[in-house]
């Protein structure tokens, strides 16, 4: 037969662990109930926040993106229409976006493509400066400081600059290539062994047929001078 359960006293109840805990929890749930309403609120309001932000970032990107578009759409119905005015509003206007950013990249091209190295290495690091953690285009914008450099004939600072790309995890597909670029700007600054030590490690990467002749020619160069 089933033992009948034994019914606590109030007196019991009152001292038992668990109910004493629910009873505490009880008091200080209406003691606080004015806080907690206050607390839940502002965690609303911060997530309502976060939401609107979010969407206007991809509010602000869309357009800054389909303004790009008219841009580019413009040069190539017209492909030697000077577009840097419009660039230069893009990325002024929607600063911060992804548009913006790739209109300046856009006019520092322009400008090296037109050999204006000076206004080119100017875009770039305005670029470096407004967007230091851009996915991909920030080390297409150190790549394009470090030619312009090199076209400037500032050799020792062109080399360094490569050498910073080389560390970049989105710069990995082009390693070969950047260490080659390095090299020969060591080589015109006279750093005849830092110059060699690039082409090794170029030659180390396993390179492409083209890659790996010009790396061979270089290299033999490098060796003739020393």
């Amino acid at each position: 037969m089933a033992r009948q359960q034994k019914k606590l006293s109030k007196q019991e109840l009152r001292e038992d662990p668990l109910m004493k805990s629910v009873a505490q929890t009880q008091v200080w749930l209406e003691q606080n109930s004015k806080w907690l309403a206050i607390g839940v609120a502002a965690v609303v309001a911060v997530v309502i926040i976060s939401v609107m932000m979010i969407n206007s970032r991809h509010a602000a990107n869309a357009e800054s993106m389909a303004e790009l578009a008219s841009v580019r759409q413009t040069l190539t119905n017209q492909p030697d229409a000077d577009v840097t005015e419009q660039l230069d509003d893009v990325a002024t206007t929607y600063k911060g976006t992804s548009g913006g950013a790739e209109a300046l990249i856009a006019i520092a091209d322009l400008a090296l493509n037109d050999g204006d190295n000076e206004k080119a290495l100017e875009a770039y690091e305005r670029f470096i400066k407004e967007y230091p953690s851009s996915y991909m285009l920030t080390a297409a914008a150190y790549e394009g400081k470090a030619t312009a450099l090199s076209n400037l004939e500032q050799y020792e600072e062109a080399a360094e600059v490569y050498d910073r790309v080389l560390r970049m995890d989105d710069a990995t597909h082009v390693k070969a290539n950047l260490l080659l670029k390095a090299a020969r700007c060591y080589e015109k600054d006279g750093q005849l062994e830092e110059a060699l030590k690039r082409v090794d490690q170029a030659l180390e990467t396993e390179p492409t047929a083209s890659v790996k002749t010009e790396a061979d020619v270089l290299k033999a160069r490098l060796e003739l001078e020393g």
